[in-house]
């Protein structure tokens, strides 16, 4: 209640750190190269977090307003990131840069829209960066192939 996210290390459960938020949070995701942590807010985009010292990076407000980011994910190399929201009924993916999103750019590289009577859960990345794998609120899967969209 106090506003901070914690983490902790479950290998020997010491506390990696303390993140400064004051919102909700709906998803995390670490950086494979355990740098970054990455922050989906219920009333605001995403944010980036130093891991090692808790310092915000950068916090992103996406253009469309009234939306709830609820899940991110790093790519394999942490070049790329996807969040995914709901805006009108509509479930989106976006895909952005990393070093983009740390400069405070909040254009997006590529814009995916959802099946239009389903809501995306959740989207993952597939091998390669080469597909993302969609899940939807009604058991729908999907393999979107990012090379030919």
């Amino acid at each position: 209640d106090d506003g901070n996210v914690c983490m902790y290390n479950t290998y020997d459960c010491a506390r990696v750190g303390v993140f400064s938020v004051k919102e909700a949070i709906k998803s995390i995701d670490v950086s494979k190269d355990s740098k970054y942590v990455l922050v989906a807010g219920v009333t605001f985009g995403f944010c980036i977090y130093n891991l090692m010292n808790g310092d915000e990076l950068a916090r992103v407000s996406l253009t469309v307003k009234n939306i709830q980011t609820k899940h991110v994910e790093f790519a394999l190399g942490d070049g790329k990131f996807l969040i995914v929201f709901d805006h009108a009924k509509r479930s989106y993916i976006h895909i952005f840069n990393f070093k983009d999103a740390l400069a405070g750019k909040n254009a997006p590289e590529l814009s995916i829209e959802g099946p239009q009577d389903h809501i995306i859960t959740q989207a993952s990345w597939g091998p390669l960066n080469k597909t993302l794998y969609i899940a939807t609120d009604k058991g729908r899967f999907i393999i979107h192939d990012l090379e030919t969209n």
